[in-house]
């Protein structure tokens, strides 16, 4: 992702959220919400640089480390899920499931735990070496990110302004 970062972005006013930017959501979580895409984003299993699946690209051979799993609520689970299934990849006997960004870097950064997150989440550190991203085809886990608003109402001036800067910044840094 060019080392963006996936935002969970949200404008309020009134006391009520009028624009969110984040993975677009299950069809049943996205009943009166109005979606535009904004570009796409896998997911990645991340680890410390010491690590030895470093360059590892096949997905069994995670599956003897302990494992930072994304929760049932995640928008991302049910495409690891079906990555792992295409993968006959039935569980993980040493799985803690979180989606808690300060968790999953710090035990990631001091063990050899391995982390399936977003791409965006991790891409500075990945970037700046902190985190390596292992090479395994993760295409399956491909998902839009979008802006998300209200379907029936009318954005306010702010989150007008909002959502403009956003597409122009998914343009400018090229993430199409």
């Amino acid at each position: 992702m060019k080392g963006a970062n996936t935002v969970f972005w949200w404008i309020v006013c009134a006391g009520t959220i009028d624009l969110l930017i984040g993975r677009l959501g299950k069809p049943d979580q996205m009943k009166g919400i109005s979606f535009t895409q904004l570009y796409m984003e896998d997911v990645v299993v991340v680890c410390s640089p010491d690590h030895p699946l470093t360059r590892s690209s096949r997905l069994a051979d995670i599956s003897s480390y302990q494992i930072i799993y994304p929760t049932p609520e995640s928008a991302i689970r049910p495409l690891v899920d079906l990555m792992m299934i295409a993968n006959n990849i039935n569980t993980f006997s040493n799985r803690i499931e979180s989606v808690s960004a300060t968790f999953g870097h710090g035990l990631t950064l001091t063990s050899n735990a391995l982390w399936i997150i977003s791409s965006g989440v991790v891409a500075t550190d990945i970037a700046n070496g902190r985190l390596v991203a292992l090479p395994i085809d993760m295409r399956l886990t491909n998902g839009p990110i979008g802006i998300m608003t209200r379907a029936e109402e009318d954005l306010s001036p702010l989150a007008q302004v909002s959502r403009q800067a956003a597409i122009k910044a998914v343009e400018e840094l090229r993430l199409r």
